[in-house]
Order: structure tokens, then sequence, then C-alpha cells
């Protein structure tokens, strides 16, 4: 009796923590998930928008990077060496950042976090282009 009495205790806060994350999914989350996948590719039908949020993400993130990291009047000097390596995070390869661009590192899983987003979202369009051929 006393081990039941004892679970009743544990599970009891478990269920309403678990009940409380399903809440918060349902509620905030899940809108979040679904306006997101509108924008980013039109809910897979279009190819050309996650292609341009590629593009647009590839060529911004450099900018924002060497702007936190030194500023803004460094971005000419650092811009195509940082791009480079954008670029290959974004393309899931490794990153060979010399020494002065240490910073990069720091953006590296938001770019790749991003870039399979983006590139599965191309993916499953370009799958569901062929589908209906």
């Amino acid at each position: 009796r006393s081990i039941s009495n004892f679970m009743k205790c544990i599970i009891k806060p478990i269920i309403f923590i678990y009940k409380s994350i399903l809440n918060f999914m349902k509620c905030i989350i899940k809108p979040i998930i679904f306006i997101s996948y509108k924008y980013i590719s039109n809910y897979g039908e279009s190819i050309i928008i996650p292609i341009i949020w590629a593009i647009a993400f590839i060529a911004i993130l450099p900018i924002i990077a060497i702007t936190i990291a030194y500023s803004i009047n460094a971005v000419p000097d650092l811009y195509f060496n940082t791009l480079e390596q954008v670029f290959r995070a974004f393309f899931q390869l490794r990153m060979f950042p010399p020494e002065n661009m240490a910073f990069i590192i720091h953006f590296e899983p938001i770019v790749r976090i991003v870039s399979l987003i983006l590139l599965s979202n191309i993916v499953l369009t370009v799958g569901r282009q062929l589908k209906r051929r």
C-alpha cells in the first residue's frame, strides 16, 4: 500500500508536466511551425522560395557575424572568407576558418540547423513536383 501511494505521488506530477508540455506545444509551437512552413516553402509547393531563403541566408549571415565580432567597418575585409565558411557549413561540410575568423565557429550550429530546414524543404518540394508528373 505504501508503494502504491508513493507511486501516485510521483506519477501525478509527471503526468501534469507531460500534459503541460503537450498543451504548450499545441498552443504555441504548432502554429509557429505551420506559419514558418508557409513562408519557407509555401507548404512544400514552391521550390523557388526555399532557394531564395538559402541564398539570402548565406549572403547576409557573414555580414551579421562580422559586425557582431568586429564592426561594420571590417565587413569588406573579411566578407568573402566568412562567406566561404558559411557556405561550407550550409552544405554540411567541415569549416576551416583562419585564426582571425574564429568567431564564425559560434555561428556554425545556427547555419547547420537552418540549412537542414531549407535543404529538406527543397528536397521535399522536388519530390512533390516529380510525383505529380
